[in-house]
Formats: C-alpha cells, sequence, structure tokens
C-alpha cells in the first residue's frame, strides 16, 4: 500500500525499514534534537518580535 501510495520500489521501503530498526535510538535522537532546535527557533523569533514591537 505504502509503495503504491508514493510510487516508491517495494525494495526501497524495505530497505528504510530494516535501516530504521537497527537505528531506533539515533533516529530517535535525531528526531528529539530536530524538535529542540525547531523549540529554540520559535522561542527566539518570538524574541525579535517582541524587539521590534
Amino acid at each position: 500500500m505504502l509503495s503504491e501510495e508514493t510510487e516508491l520500489h517495494p525494495r526501497v521501503i524495505r530497505i528504510a525499514l530494516d535501516y530504521a530498526v537497527e537505528h531506533v535510538e539515533e533516529i530517535q535522537g535525531r528526531i528529539e534534537r530536530n524538535r529542540e532546535l525547531a523549540e529554540r527557533s520559535r522561542l527566539a523569533s518570538e524574541r525579535r518580535g517582541e524587539l521590534i514591537a
């Protein structure tokens, strides 16, 4: 179903899933770092807005 919805070859999907299974902690760490960076960016944007308001 995913292959049909995304037009990705099933082999590519299997490779991605295999990688995800073998590197769960690394992927979760990257997700958390991205969330932290997004939050820092959001806060910085708010602070900039407050300075020019």
